[in-house]
């Protein structure tokens, strides 16, 4: 039982159950140049809910939108090569960058797992004309 006074109290309710949501196509360039197009898909949750509401006014909006930012952050920082062969580093890399900045607004990352990953069609192309 919770007690709202009108006109002073809002009350807000925080669905705290994992939340699955994927990225949307992310293409950037690695390390060594190479452009790759890659999606993530990210399972969160809620666990506290009063920094939730206070801290951020959409945690889950803001939860996908940093995990998009972060995926174009660590890719570029690795070569294709490292990143089609650690696919699992890659992962749990993923998932402590997020952790670290959602921390803060109550929401625990649980799992991020690399859904999609290729390299683009044009620097596919460039590459073997590269190398003939």
């Amino acid at each position: 039982m919770q007690m709202v006074v009108p006109l002073i109290d809002r009350s807000h309710s925080v669905d705290t159950r994992i939340t699955a949501s994927s990225t949307p196509t992310v293409e950037t360039t690695t390390l060594d140049k190479i452009p790759v197009r890659l999606s993530a898909m990210c399972r969160f949750h809620i666990n506290d809910p009063v920094k939730a509401v206070a801290k951020v006014d959409d945690p889950i909006a803001h939860t996908m939108e940093t995990m998009h930012t972060v995926l174009r952050s660590i890719i570029s920082v690795h070569t294709a090569k490292d990143i089609f062969a650690n696919e699992v580093e890659l992962n749990s890399t993923l998932k402590r960058a997020l952790s670290r900045q959602t921390k803060s607004w109550g929401v625990r990352v649980k799992s991020v797992e690399i859904k999609e990953m290729a390299v683009c069609q044009s620097s596919a192309e460039s590459l073997k004309t590269v190398s003939t």
